[in-house]
């Protein structure tokens, strides 16, 4: 299944002249997208295809049928993971821009009882080197509770902690 009008303004001969084009027609169960070459050859994306004049109205061989997961496969593949180790992983510059960014952020009331509705029934468990909060165990080893020493503040909360400090000083 493909998009006719779409593939038309990216190529300007026949499209049955596309590289697996009649696979994509005759698929009915997944969506196809219409790929160009050319930005994987000359390592740059749409908006500079665009900008080179080289995106829309190309000739057949430049382009190719994919289905959309492995089109976006090959746009995502050089791009980072965003996972919780990749997050501890990140450097403690980028953190720290990220954290400057949202400080002083305000959130509506409607956001903050999705939050909170998100996080009722959430229990800590702790495994005697990290802690976690889940609804269930979330595996062997480990059991209900906090560790000692960590603790979870508010922004507000710790500030008055931080201005107690330096008041005493």
């Amino acid at each position: 299944m493909i998009n006719i009008e779409s593939a038309k303004s990216y190529c300007y001969e026949d499209l049955c002249l596309i590289e697996n084009y009649q696979e994509a027609i005759a698929d009915k169960k997944h969506t196809w997208v219409c790929h160009h070459r050319l930005g994987a050859m000359m390592n740059c994306g749409k908006d500079e295809l665009v900008a080179k004049e080289c995106y829309y109205d190309r000739p057949a061989h430049e382009l190719m049928f994919v289905t959309r997961s492995e089109h976006n496969r090959i746009h995502n593949e050089n791009r980072p993971s965003w996972s919780s180790s990749h997050r501890r992983a990140m450097p403690e510059e980028m953190k720290q821009r990220i954290s400057k960014r949202l400080l002083g952020r305000h959130f509506s009331q409607e956001t903050h009882e999705k939050k909170k509705k998100a996080m009722s029934g959430l229990l800590f468990w702790n495994n005697g080197k990290e802690q976690t909060r889940s609804r269930a165990c979330p595996g062997e080893g480990w059991a209900r509770g906090r560790l000692r020493g960590i603790i979870h503040f508010t922004k507000q909360k710790k500030q008055k902690i931080i201005n107690r400090g330096n008041k005493k000083s």
